[in-house]
């Protein structure tokens, strides 16, 4: 990891005083890519409600928000969108110097721009409440595009304990993961009004995919995609993490057709190294239509509810339906989530294996006590079965 050098002045100094005092952490690993919930690729479709304040996921530490997301949508329609809305001066004016005219077309600092990234305001892949993600390149990675989300520290709209805490949480889950199945970040540059997270541009999102075929996936696309994806939530179990923003928008497919998980804005860690004991999560946050039931009423367990999640996936993929209505009342929706659990149509049940079924059935379990666990998703015999010649 590069040391960290602190920035004294803002992003938009001179080449020559911002390129000294830049504050770089490498972050050159299997990583997650940090794509908050602020900053999904659908964004516009989305809206993020700041809804309390609940006590923090780790005992003493500062009080974080709460967020859930409770946009209403046609399920598997959120679409990666690229929005339009991004304009600039035009260039070339009277009044304008060579660097200003610069800075309308790059996304980047003229610091960031220094340490050999380059990325064009114009390519706009998607925002969100609190960032943008942008197609960028590098003089390290010459041989394709990248992807860069640009995180405004001065946006007043940013809660002062998400940049206080949850940032400051996620950046250090970007340190720890590693994982063949999780995004590759390739650098964290943080300025004093901007953070840089520069990572692997993938092909689309499950969602993405769904959206553009309109048609659910066959069970062995499914089984490649999920028991990647599988295997990276069982690996971020182990390790005392979990992710709690489990959907078909941050499962992403590279151009291997390998899936890879993103968006860890809202992870938290599940224990406590100082007292040496599990820590529920007192946050609520999550997007409705996949959050487990628990959720609403914390404190819960984050790992146990993030197999809710990847189920609610793992349906929605192979059946392009949600499981349950995300547009109901809360009271109504977890009322239907307790009192009947998962209820497959017929339509839905002639087509799907028995197997897949019952899979389904374990992690979209209301009763925690019966839900199956990550590690025993990986051994379930829909995720062992080959394709039959």
């Amino acid at each position: 990891m590069a040391a960290l050098r602190q920035l004294m002045k803002e992003s938009d100094s001179t080449d020559k005083d911002a390129q000294k005092k830049v504050s770089h952490i490498s972050v050159v690993s299997r990583a997650i890519s940090g794509l908050d919930e602020e900053s999904k690729l659908s964004g516009p479709n989305r809206q993020l409600t700041l809804s309390k304040f609940a006590n923090s996921d780790q005992g003493s530490q500062p009080q974080v928000a709460s967020y859930v997301s409770s946009a209403n949508r046609e399920p598997a329609a959120a679409a990666r969108k690229t929005t339009g809305s991004l304009k600039s001066v035009p260039a070339g004016s009277p009044d304008q110097s060579p660097t200003e005219i610069q800075d309308q077309v790059d996304a980047l600092c003229p610091a960031v721009r220094k340490m050999g990234y380059t990325s064009n305001a114009k390519n706009l892949m998607g925002e969100g409440a609190f960032s943008k993600v942008y197609r960028a390149r590098s003089n390290r990675i010459p041989d394709r595009d990248i992807a860069v989300k640009i995180v405004r520290l001065d946006d007043p709209n940013i809660p002062q304990a998400w940049k206080e805490y949850s940032m400051k949480r996620e950046l250090k889950i970007l340190k720890r993961v590693r994982h063949p199945n999780v995004i590759t970040i390739y650098d964290v540059i943080k300025t004093r009004t901007r953070i840089y997270v520069f990572m692997d541009l993938a092909a689309a999102s499950v969602s993405g995919h769904l959206e553009a075929t309109e048609e659910p996936a066959s069970e062995q696309t499914a089984r490649n995609w999920f028991g990647g994806i599988s295997n990276a939530i069982s690996y971020l179990h182990r390790i005392d993490i979990a992710h709690r923003d489990l959907k078909n928008e941050n499962i992403l497919i590279d151009s291997n057709g390998q899936a890879k998980l993103t968006d860890f804005g809202f992870a938290c860690f599940t224990y406590d190294r100082k007292s040496r004991r599990d820590v529920l999560s007192n946050t609520s946050c999550g997007t409705r239509a996949y959050v487990a039931p628990e959720v609403f009423n914390p404190p819960y367990n984050a790992k146990i509810s993030d197999v809710w999640s990847l189920g609610v996936c793992l349906y929605e993929c192979t059946t392009l339906s949600q499981p349950f209505r995300d547009d109901l009342p809360i009271q109504t929706l977890l009322r239907k989530q307790m009192d009947d659990g998962l209820v497959i149509p017929k339509r839905f049940r002639t087509k799907l294996s028995s197997l897949l079924q019952d899979l389904l059935h374990k992690m979209i379990e209301p009763d925690i006590r019966r839900r199956i666990h990550s590690e025993a998703i990986l051994v379930h015999p829909w995720m062992r079965q080959t394709v039959r010649k």
